[in-house]
């Protein structure tokens, strides 16, 4: 199946397959435009209906190899199925298809390995918030500091706004260099920003949030929706401003704009077991706590395998020193081959 070509989509909104935003074709635009890699989607249909799919883009670096990615810098895109045989299928189809390739492994994030030797390379934690509460069960649910550091950025003086233009793009771009640096990271490149607004902020199927003090950018989100499920892709924020607490005003506005467009549920993404502080500020939401396993299967010994556990590394101090005019020149170089 190509994701590039407009039947796509209607196929897969059709489906009554468990689909979330990373199996669209908007997505699978994004990271063909912006890294040049290649869709290759494996679907059946049932007369009309889509009843099995395996979303994978074809990654090749000269630095980290050739390897097969479903999906590149995507929390959670699990193979879909009507039935595990076909899941299984699927799944062999894919591995002959990537030894064709020349793929050094297959890899794919969360849902099942679909074999009896399958192990998770990984495994990460995902929450996932119930908008159907309303606004009232949402605040009850939230943990008690949660509601206060809410509270708190009001009083600051903190202003919010849902927004979709490319004056608060380029806003949020400025927040989330600082926040990378911070982290010792380069950041995604301005042309991937540009096209996930083109992509998915333009056609209403995202929007951002931006929280001000005194008329200055402080913290921000974007937030995507597909149907009936949201999801808080990326945070940001100033250092400088976080003892006012507007991460929690942005977040809380973002989940209250993802109800108001007819989401039932917001995934707050993926989050390493390691990073107790981003743990803590998920767990205040109330959201509901899961394991997002990911798989990894070696092309040349068939066999699952595990992959190293992210960990700060000396470059991770290096890229905190950089400039960020020089960090940016970081991130458009090495970002397509960290997939």
């Amino acid at each position: 199946m190509d994701p590039l070509d407009g039947d796509y989509m209607e196929a897969l909104e059709r489906s009554p397959l468990d689909a979330n935003f990373f199996h669209s074709s908007y997505w699978a635009r994004v990271l063909a435009r912006t890294y040049g890699f290649d869709p290759v989607y494996i679907g059946r249909l049932n007369g009309e209906e889509l009843s099995g799919l395996f979303a994978v883009m074809d990654v090749r670096s000269a630095v980290t190899g050739k390897r097969g990615v479903g999906l590149p810098f995507s929390d959670e895109c699990p193979l879909l199925c009507a039935d595990r045989s076909l899941g299984i299928t699927l799944l062999q189809e894919m591995i002959s298809v990537g030894k064709k390739l020349g793929w050094r492994y297959l890899e794919w994030r969360g849902g099942d390995g679909y074999c009896s030797s399958a192990f998770p390379s990984t495994v990460y934690v995902g929450h996932t918030v119930d908008l159907t509460l309303g606004e009232g069960g949402l605040i009850r649910s939230f943990r008690d500091s949660t509601r206060r550091n809410i509270q708190k950025a009001q009083k600051e003086g903190v202003e919010v706004q849902v927004r979709s233009d490319t004056e608060s793009l380029l806003a949020f771009y400025g927040l989330q260099c600082f926040t990378r640096k911070r982290h010792g990271l380069p950041p995604q490149p301005w042309s991937f920003f540009k096209a996930f607004w083109e992509e998915v902020i333009k056609p209403a199927r995202g929007f951002i949030v931006l929280g001000s003090l005194n008329g200055e950018p402080v913290a921000g989100a974007i937030f995507v929706a597909c149907g009936k499920k949201a999801l808080f892709k990326y945070g940001a924020s100033r250092e400088e401003a976080q003892h006012t607490r507007a991460n929690n005003l942005v977040m809380w506005e973002g989940i209250k704009e993802c109800a108001r467009r007819g989401c039932i549920e917001l995934s707050l993404g993926r989050t390493e077991h390691t990073n107790t502080g981003l743990l803590q500020f998920k767990r205040g939401w109330g959201g509901k706590e899961s394991s997002i396993p990911y798989f990894r299967y070696d092309l040349k010994r068939d066999k699952f395998v595990a992959s190293k556990a992210m960990e700060r590394s000396p470059l991770n101090r290096i890229f905190s020193k950089f400039p960020l005019t020089l960090l940016k020149l970081a991130g458009a170089l090495l970002y397509r081959h960290m997939a």
